[in-house]
C-alpha cells in the first residue's frame, strides 16, 4: 500500500505507540481490516497514526471525531476572521480540544497521543490546497473518510478522479465538460470543484 519512504514515514509515526510484539501484532490485523477499504482514499500515514491512536485507545478516538470542529477549526465565525485575536481563539480551542481528547490517558501513552494530535491537526488553513491534495486528516473533504472507513456518499470517490486524471490530457475540452456536468447532477457543487481542482492539480495541466 506504500512505497519504502511511506512505509519508513509510518514506521517512525507509529512506533512510539508499541512497547511490545503483542500490541504492534494486535495493531497490524487491525489495519489488515482498515487499509483495503481505503486504499487510495486517504493519506496512509495519517490513517495508521489514527489507527495507532485507536488502538491504544478506543475512547480517545472517538474523542477525536466528537471534537472535529474544534481540531479542524471549524469555530464559528471565529474562523472566518483575519484579525490575530480570533487566530489566536482559533487555536487555543484547538488545542484544548487535543486536551480533552488526551483527558484520562497517563504517562508514556498520554505524552505519545497528545505528540500525534498535534501532527495530524497542525496550524494550517483548513482548506489549504496542499493538504487537500495529500488528503490529509485535518481537511473536512477527507476527515469523514478516515472514520466511516469508507467513501461517504457525498464525496466522490479518488480511484474515479484517478482514472478522470489519466484519461484528462486525451479528452477534448467539451469531453471534460460532460464529464464533470455527470458529477454535477450527483454531487454538491463544494464537491465537484474540490474533484475537479484535485484531478487539474495532479495533472499535466496543474
Amino acid at each position: 500500500y506504500a512505497d519504502q519512504v511511506t512505509k519508513i514515514e509510518i514506521a517512525m509515526a507509529v512506533a512510539p505507540f508499541f512497547c511490545t510484539y503483542r500490541e504492534l501484532k494486535r495493531y497490524c490485523n487491525q489495519l489488515q481490516f482498515v487499509l483495503p477499504h481505503l486504499k487510495g482514499e486517504v493519506n496512509i500515514v495519517d490513517l495508521c497514526v489514527l489507527e495507532a491512536i485507536k488502538n491504544i485507545s478506543a475512547e480517545s478516538y472517538h474523542k477525536i471525531y466528537e471534537q472535529r470542529e474544534l481540531l479542524l477549526r471549524q469555530v464559528s465565525n471565529l474562523y472566518y476572521m483575519k484579525d490575530e485575536e480570533s487566530k489566536k481563539a482559533v487555536d487555543r480551542m484547538c488545542q484544548d480540544a487535543k486536551d480533552n481528547v488526551v483527558n484520562g490517558l497517563n504517562g508514556n501513552v498520554k505524552k505519545v497521543v497528545r505528540a500525534s494530535l498535534d501532527s495530524l491537526f497542525e496550524k494550517r488553513a483548513l482548506y489549504d490546497d496542499k493538504n487537500i491534495l495529500e488528503k490529509r486528516l485535518n481537511t473536512d473533504v477527507y476527515f469523514a473518510k478516515y472514520f466511516a472507513q469508507t467513501v461517504p456518499s457525498n464525496l466522490i470517490p479518488d480511484r474515479i478522479l484517478e482514472e478522470f486524471r489519466n484519461l484528462l490530457m486525451e479528452m477534448s475540452i467539451l469531453d471534460i465538460v460532460t464529464y464533470i456536468d455527470g458529477w454535477a447532477s450527483k454531487y454538491s457543487a463544494k464537491e465537484v470543484k474540490r474533484a475537479s481542482l484535485y484531478a487539474i492539480g495532479h495533472s499535466e495541466y496543474g
